[in-house]
């Protein structure tokens, strides 16, 4: 009687161990969200390119850092959308990056704005480029890190 008390309770405890979590996984959006330190910056604009690494540092005084701000909108049809913004030294940038919509791709994030896709996430890493195939007169590119 004891093996078969015994062998209950390791089966039982074997089961429980075994059993998958009820806990939903988080969708796209919530993943993606949160605040993101700026690692590239690169703005084209007409003939003029502009392209450093952030921070960025002369005689080791810090002179320009960035951060992405990826809010998600909550909201029963927009369940997989964030809002961008996008800060230079603490002070928003003139050209806002808006809504774009998360969808899913393997192990990240792909971002789109409307049908384009601008950009990728994982959850620690974002890339964004407002203008991938360079057909329009201004063009920004961010990379961050969590």
């Amino acid at each position: 009687m004891k093996k078969q008390y015994a062998l209950f309770i390791v089966a039982s405890l074997a089961f429980a161990a075994c059993s998958k979590s009820n806990d939903p996984a988080p969708d796209a959006s919530t993943v993606v969200a949160g605040t993101y330190q700026l690692t590239y910056l690169r703005e084209d604009s007409a003939s003029v390119v502009d392209s450093i690494n952030l921070p960025y540092k002369i005689n080791g005084t810090t002179v320009a850092s960035g951060t992405i701000i990826a809010t998600r909108i909550a909201s029963a049809t927009l369940t997989d959308s964030i809002s961008f913004t996008f800060l230079v030294n603490g002070t928003p940038s003139d050209y806002p990056l808006g809504r774009v919509t998360v969808q899913t791709n393997g192990t990240s994030y792909d971002l789109y704005d409307g049908a384009d896709k601008i950009g990728t996430a994982d959850g620690t890493n974002i890339s964004i480029d407002t203008d991938p195939q360079d057909t329009q007169t201004y063009r920004i590119v961010l990379k961050g890190k969590k």
